[in-house]
């Protein structure tokens, strides 16, 4: 496993460990990301096994996308107060899964790569994004900076990345050379540690912007 690879795992790991650790000082619903981290470092984790013993990994990405939506959604669902779209979450959620598998195993194939459901799911926390977005400044808090209001962090991150991957999926695609295609990886990389990042100020933002109003 390279350094880079350890790197983001270690990353994501801090974020289990902060979130844990400041969970008195974040909305209840936040406990839901430590599953996310869970299942992120034991698929990505399994993905460099099979990888490096030259076995096929992409089935897992198959398996993973309908989870990490799910999970988002779950998380979006307890974020946002609105009733009616709550009620959006849960036909997205089981949409999301007939669609996801019905792709992966009738359209792609387990064998090859997952681009369908990891767009689409993609477009869809970016809309989870922008409907809380527009919850909190039609319906802001009664107090409090933006800077020390942790889910304000992970949409911001999510949107910073889910963005950042549109871009960087379609100049792959645009790219033909093989060689040049590894080089963008480092575009990748660096977005998720970006994300993961923001995650963790996010965690600790009213600790660290504590006297911010």
């Amino acid at each position: 496993m390279s350094l880079s690879f350890l790197l983001y795992i270690g990353i994501i790991a801090a974020c289990l460990n902060i979130n844990y650790l400041n969970r008195l000082h974040l909305p209840p619903f936040f406990k839901y990301f430590n599953f996310l981290f869970i299942v992120v470092i034991v698929f990505e984790i399994l993905g460099e096994i099979l990888k490096y013993y030259g076995l096929a990994n992409y089935f897992l990405d198959h398996l993973y996308q309908p989870i990490e939506l799910t999970i988002l959604s779950i998380i979006y669902k307890r974020a946002i107060r609105s009733y009616p779209f709550q009620k959006i979450i849960i036909f997205i959620i089981v949409l999301f899964w007939f669609v996801s598998l019905y792709y992966s195993f009738n359209v792609e194939g387990v064998e090859n790569e997952n681009k369908f459901s990891f767009f689409l799911g993609s477009f869809i926390v970016i809309f989870y994004s922008y409907r809380y977005i527009f919850e909190l400044y039609t319906d802001p808090p009664a107090k409090g900076s933006l800077l020390n209001n942790p889910f304000f962090w992970i949409v911001t991150a999510n949107l910073f990345y889910y963005y950042g991957i549109y871009f960087y999926m379609g100049l792959r695609n645009f790219i033909t050379d093989e060689s040049m295609r590894d080089k963008l990886k480092i575009i990748n990389m660096s977005l998720n540690y970006a994300l993961y990042i923001l995650y963790l100020i996010g965690f600790s933002c009213r600790k660290i912007f504590k006297y911010t109003y």
